[in-house]
């Protein structure tokens, strides 16, 4: 499994490899700060519009990276059983288990090898 890189914000102070390229780095940052620059503007143009959107589906994979259940459900993805979902928002179902709660869900996955 791949190991998740750090959610670095703008103004980190982070050290650099010795074989890290400095013009490439120099260039990520004026991009992201022209993103978030943009996702802050108050008019509507193409380009606002768009850096909410990223910053939106960036914000959402945070989300996924840090949340348990959702750790879980991708390690059982990974494992090959059956994706998980929801029925009637109620229960999960994992291949042909059902859980009443996603901690359920969790301690299944952590039968099988999950650390988290």
């Amino acid at each position: 499994m791949k190991r998740p890189l750090p959610n670095y914000q703008i103004g980190d102070v982070v050290p650099v490899p010795a074989d890290a390229d400095l013009n490439l780095a120099q260039i990520q940052m004026a991009k992201r700060g022209l993103l978030a620059r943009n996702a802050r503007s108050a008019h509507r143009s193409a380009a606002g519009i768009t850096a909410k959107r990223i910053m939106a589906g960036l914000s959402e994979a945070e989300r996924i990276r840090t949340d348990p259940f959702e750790r879980a459900q991708t390690f059982l993805r990974r494992k090959g059983f059956v994706p998980v979902c929801a029925i009637e928002g109620r229960r999960f179902r994992v291949g042909r288990h059902t859980f009443a709660k996603q901690a359920e869900v969790i301690e299944f996955a952590k039968s099988k090898g999950f650390e988290g």
